[in-house]
């Protein structure tokens, strides 16, 4: 606050028992009724509504008697909320008339009581005009039968310039949030202790992470002045009990757990990105206020000196400006028209707050990104080209073990416990395979030991993969299509309206009723002689002799990082059998797919499934059921990392 040089200048910031919530919701109709017009019918009816609270609780096959509620809002009542903030404001308005706000060095009177539901702000000119507001108040408070929390309230008094200590309110002498925040930061340990305690499995903890301390976290960290390094470091003490709790090593990288941009991508928000969506919101709502005591008052949101957020609004608001000079661009594979924005110039200030918060957080996930390309080991994952995204849900995580959950992300970022890492580590003497003598990384034991490959473990994970694919196309083929039969023109739509007709569907096995199948499983696959003469073997073939179609699929089970050269590969290896069944009058299509042995599907195996009509939540689902079995594969692939087969494993039985 600031005052004239000549002035004393007093401040208070007094806080509300929860006491007096429900005399406040449910107290004092006449007054309220007169102030704010309350039609005589409602005010009958919300003290009908306030007069029958009862709870009863439930402990096994006892149950209490109902008991009446005299004190507290109700939860989730949206009425309480109204009532308590017309109250307040009754009584705000109340004690405001007798004395006026200081003024500051812009020249802007501020008010003396600034109130947020049970926050009150007092500021005044002098000790006794202070003095005079608080006994005003607490008239006023004791009329309505509730009263302030001195161990949460705190006084300042300001003159010429220094802290005058000859007077007291009985309250709290510094109005500095240092207190509030270490008090913050104990309270965030605690609730990670509990989790921590609580004898639940790991992912059910993180979850209580995500959905219970978070959000309680989020208004201390807005309404105090919280440096971003006390956030950085209260950020590295929740990735403590979340590495922990996920079964990852400690040097498992913070992108793995927050990057909303990388390969896999976990329902956990970081605190850090919260408190800058939050700062930068705050920045703006100040700036822009539709009070203009608020708006010209300069308030500056301090957040410490490594990060400023009304640097970060200004940034922000740059490049949204640029984004409407650049206008509307081609977002990956799809074309223009596809994806729509919504205008800087012409969005409402919800949606500029909004439009704001997102660039905020793009900025934090590109300063992730650029992290993780330093990375050789975590960060291999920006160099996979051709794979598709995988975005974990919580449901996702409920159906997935524990083991499942740490061997996925500790395999995406390379920390499993090889040969090669120990060796690193400094916990074993040689990175050498055990079967093979090689240097035995990550990518030799799931995808290049010769053993392996001699033992048929890595043929075992293909097939397995291969008839869960087979199994989707299998269903898709004995789907009944109407078949489209001479011209269709293009009906164009009117605004707002819509067709009668359903979607036509247009992948290759709409064209026809005829098609039959064969999968290169358990016994050798033989190519149709009708069709080509050949001794080599697709995985999948599919053909109609009616229309003279027929589509081969080949599945790949690559190392990620070589995807796109794997499919390649396959394509030329299938060319010249493509070519002769064109010469000889069929229409061919050579569809190589990849599953990468981490559970990660290629852009090829969605762009094959859709060119089969596979489409919508069955391509989806399809695709979830094709990365698990790679997943789960591989899984069992490491954990015989040490084994030879003699034949094929019995899954579910542990190898010591």
């Amino acid at each position: 606050m600031e005052g004239g040089a000549k002035e004393e200048t007093g401040g208070a910031r007094v806080d509300q028992t929860e006491e007096g919530s429900r005399e406040m919701t449910g107290g004092n109709w006449s007054m309220r009724r007169q102030i704010y017009h309350v039609p005589e019918r409602f005010q009958k009816l919300l003290q009908r509504y306030y007069d029958n609270f009862n709870m009863r609780f439930t402990c096994g096959d006892f149950t209490t008697e109902w008991q009446r509620l005299e004190v507290g809002i109700v939860t989730s009542c949206m009425i309480s909320v109204i009532l308590f903030s017309a109250a307040m404001n009754l009584l705000v308005k109340s004690a405001e008339k007798l004395q006026r706000g200081a003024v500051l060095t812009s020249g802007i009177q501020q008010v003396p009581i600034r109130a947020f539901m049970d926050d009150l702000t007092i500021m005044a000119k002098s000790v006794p005009e202070g003095r005079w507001i608080l006994e005003v108040l607490v008239e006023l408070t004791d009329w309505a039968r509730i009263e302030f929390k001195p161990k949460k309230s705190r006084s300042l008094v300001l003159g010429k310039g220094h802290i005058q200590d000859r007077f007291r309110f009985r309250y709290r002498t510094d109005l500095n949030d240092k207190q509030s925040v270490r008090e913050m930061i104990i309270q965030a340990e605690t609730w990670m202790t509990s989790l921590e305690k609580s004898g639940l499995p790991g992912k059910y903890k993180a979850w209580g992470y995500q959905h219970g301390v978070l959000p309680r976290l989020l208004w201390p960290l807005l309404v105090y002045e919280v440096p971003v390094s006390t956030v950085e470091r209260l950020e590295r003490k929740m990735n403590t009990y979340l590495r922990r709790w996920l079964g990852v090593p400690r040097s498992f990288c913070s992108i793995g757990l927050y990057s909303t941009g990388s390969k896999l991508q976990l329902p956990v928000t970081s605190v850090l990105e919260e408190y800058k969506a939050a700062k930068t919101r705050q920045a703006m709502m100040l700036r822009d206020s539709k009070d203009e005591r608020v708006r010209q008052a300069g308030i500056v949101v301090r957040t410490g000196r490594k990060w400023s957020a009304s640097r970060a609004l200004t940034e922000a608001e740059d490049r949204l400006q640029h984004a409407d000079i650049v206008g509307t661009v081609a977002q990956g594979r799809l074309g223009l028209g596809c994806f729509t924005r919504t205008s800087w110039n012409k969005a409402d200030p919800k949606e500029r707050r909004s439009m704001v918060q997102r660039e905020v957080r793009k900025a934090e996930e590109e300063i992730r990104h650029v992290k993780a390309v330093a990375m050789k080991k975590q960060g291999s994952w920006t160099r996979w080209e051709g794979v598709r995204e995988r975005a974990l849900t919580w449901q996702d995580i409920w159906i997935m073990e524990g083991r499942r959950i740490k061997f996925l992300m500790c395999s995406v970022y390379d920390v499993l416990p090889t040969p090669s890492n120990l060796h690193i580590w400094g916990m074993a003497e040689s990175p050498s395979c055990t079967l093979c003598g090689k240097q035995a990384n990550l990518e030799h034991v799931l995808s290049a030991c010769q053993s392996s490959l001699a033992d048929g473990k890595c043929r075992w994970r293909h097939d397995k993969i291969l008839s869960q694919l087979a199994d989707g196309v299998e269903q898709a083929r004995k789907k009944k299509v109407k078949l489209s039969s001479g011209h269709h023109f293009i009906q164009f739509v009117r605004t707002g309206e819509s067709t009668a007709a359903g979607r036509r569907s247009r992948g290759v096995l709409a064209s026809a009723n005829d098609w039959e199948m064969r999968t290169d499983l358990k016994k050798r696959l033989k190519f149709p002689e009708e069709i080509a003469h050949t001794s080599l073997r697709p995985d999948i073939v599919l053909w109609s002799r009616g229309t003279k179609q027929v589509v081969l699929i080949e599945l790949t089970v690559p190392w990620e990082e070589r995807m796109e050269e794997a499919h390649e590969r396959k394509r030329k290896k299938y060319q010249d059998l493509i070519l002769e069944s064109q010469q000889n009058g069929w229409k061919a299509w050579n569809l190589p797919v990849e599953v990468g042995c981490r559970g990660f599907a290629g852009q090829s195996l969605w762009r094959t499934l859709g060119l089969l009509v596979i489409e919508g939540m069955a391509r989806k689902q399809l695709i979830g059921k094709v990365t698990e079995q790679a997943e789960t594969a591989s899984q069992w692939i490491w954990i015989q990392r040490e084994v030879r087969w003699q034949s094929q494993p019995i899954e579910g039985r542990t190898t010591t």
